[in-house]
C-alpha cells in the first residue's frame, strides 16, 4: 500500500541519463543532483488529511474534500519542484510529503509558518550541501506539463549514492556527451524577472507570487494516492 524501496531496488539497479529519460516509461532511475537553488517557491500546501489534495481550507479546519468526499481537518504539507540534473542534462520534478521533508530539512509546518511571516526559509546551507551530493532517484511522469510544455516527473524515492557508485550502472548513453552542469543555472525558475532587482530578502507579500503555482499543488505523490484509495476500500 505504500511505497517500499526494498521491493523496487536492487542492488544492481540501473541507471538512466536524464537524456534519455522518456515519459513512456512507468518509472525511470535515475543518478543526478538535487537543485532548486533559484526556484522561487513556498514549499508546502494545505490539503486534505486523507487524500493528499489541495485545498482552500485554513489550517485545521475541518471541510469535505472534493476528492475524497471524506470531511477531514486541512494540514499542511510539503511539496516543492526541483531540478534533476546530471552530466547529460536537467528535468523538472516534484516532490512531496516525508520524502520532501528529509530534503528540505524543515518541516512543512515550519515552511508555512516562515511564509505566514513573510519569511525565506533560510536554505542557503541545504543549497551547498546538495551540490556535493548525488542520489539515486526512483522518478514517474505525470500528466500535467509546465507552461513551457516540458514533461514534468514525480519523485517516487530516492536516496543519497556513497560507496555504492561503482555499482550502479547507467544504462543508454549517449555518443555525445554534453557538459557538466554542476555551475549552471537551472532551466526551471519562477521567479519574476520584474522582481530581479529587489533585495532577495525584502519581497512583496509571498502569497501574490504563488499563483501560477497553486494549480500544481493538486498533484500528489502516487504511492500515496494509491494508499489512500485502498484505505478508502478497506474501510
Amino acid at each position: 500500500m505504500k511505497y517500499n524501496p526494498t521491493i523496487s531496488l536492487r542492488t544492481d539497479q540501473k541507471a538512466t541519463l536524464i537524456c534519455n529519460v522518456s515519459p513512456s516509461q512507468k518509472t525511470t532511475w535515475v543518478r543526478a543532483r538535487f537543485y532548486f537553488e533559484h526556484i522561487f517557491q513556498k514549499y508546502w500546501y494545505m490539503s486534505c488529511k486523507n487524500c493528499y489534495r489541495a485545498t482552500a481550507a485554513d489550517y485545521q479546519v475541518e471541510f469535505t474534500c472534493n476528492s475524497c468526499k471524506e470531511k477531514q481537518p486541512a494540514l499542511s504539507r510539503c511539496r516543492f519542484d526541483v531540478d534533476l540534473v546530471d552530466s547529460s542534462g536537467t528535468i523538472p520534478a516534484s516532490i512531496f510529503g516525508e520524502l520532501a521533508e528529509k530534503l528540505l530539512t524543515f518541516s512543512s509546518l515550519e515552511a508555512m509558518q516562515h511564509f505566514n511571516e513573510n519569511v525565506e526559509l533560510p536554505l542557503d546551507l541545504v543549497h551547498e550541501e546538495l551540490k556535493a551530493k548525488i542520489f539515486l532517484i526512483h522518478i514517474k511522469p505525470v500528466q500535467a506539463q509546465l507552461a513551457d510544455a516540458r514533461q514534468r516527473y514525480t519523485v517516487i524515492y530516492y536516496y543519497e549514492a556513497h560507496d555504492d557508485a561503482s555499482s550502479i550502472e547507467v544504462t543508454k548513453e549517449p555518443k555525445n556527451h554534453l557538459p557538466l552542469l554542476n555551475d549552471q543555472p537551472p532551466t526551471l525558475q519562477l521567479i519574476d524577472p520584474e522582481e530581479n532587482t529587489s533585495p532577495p530578502k525584502i519581497r512583496k507579500r509571498l502569497s501574490e507570487k504563488f499563483d501560477e503555482i497553486e494549480n500544481l499543488n493538486d498533484d500528489n505523490s502516487p504511492d500515496e494516492a494509491s494508499s489512500s484509495a485502498k484505505k478508502s476500500k478497506l474501510n
